[in-house]
Parts: structure tokens; C-alpha cells; sequence
């Protein structure tokens, strides 16, 4: 049952990240800050925070802190959510790649999918 749930959530994920190449509204990223750094920090180019901005996040080194933020080209720390609830620690390994999309209402990047689906979606 945990393969068909991560090819499922692979499958989806490779779909929603290929709307990235064509959404002039989305960016891929790199975010190199410590795992239990909870204020993250990343650079883009031209950058500018838009409600339903879709983003793709690889963290390098993953993430153990929890209620991390994400600041892009120091917009300001945004927090992360998945599944409604602040993000806990230790759900994001090195290397993986989130899917977030901002919403301005709430002030906060929420989690759509993640590329290491066998340990984060547990």
C-alpha cells in the first residue's frame, strides 16, 4: 500500500511541477540553510510575492526545525503549513523538493506536495 501511495503522490507531484514551466506566476528554488534553521532563506531573481504563487523548493539539507519560515530575497519570513498545521520537524529530508503555493490571505506557503513522499507524507 505505501508504493502505490508514493507512486501516486510521485506521479502527482511531477504533474503539478510541470505546470511550473508554463504558470508565469510559479519559480523553482534552491534553499541551502541549515535543517534546524527555522528561519529559511533563499534568493530568486526578479522577485515578487503574489497570492497563488506556486513555488518548488528543494532544501538541501532538509528541514528538523519545526514552524519553519521561508523568506525569498528577504521579503520577509513566511511560515509553512501542511495539512492546515504548521510544519514539524524532521518531515523534510535532504534533497527534497516541496511544492508550496502562498497565500496571501493567510499569510503563509502551504505544502501541495513533496518529492521525498514516502517520509513526508507518513
Amino acid at each position: 500500500m505505501n508504493n502505490l501511495k508514493y507512486e501516486y503522490l510521485r506521479q502527482n507531484f511531477e504533474k503539478i511541477q510541470s505546470l511550473l514551466d508554463k504558470e508565469e506566476n510559479s519559480v523553482r528554488l534552491i534553499c541551502d540553510t541549515d535543517a534546524d534553521t527555522q528561519q529559511k532563506q533563499c534568493s530568486a531573481g526578479n522577485w515578487m510575492l503574489i497570492d497563488n504563487m506556486l513555488i518548488a523548493v528543494t532544501f538541501v539539507h532538509g528541514i528538523t526545525s519545526n514552524d519553519s519560515m521561508l523568506s525569498i530575497n528577504n521579503t520577509g519570513y513566511v511560515p509553512l503549513y501542511r495539512r492546515e498545521e504548521p510544519l514539524t520537524g524532521g518531515t523534510v529530508s535532504p534533497n527534497a523538493t516541496l511544492l508550496m503555493m502562498y497565500s496571501a490571505a493567510s499569510n503563509r506557503w502551504n505544502i501541495l506536495s513533496g518529492v521525498d513522499a514516502e517520509v513526508f507524507w507518513q
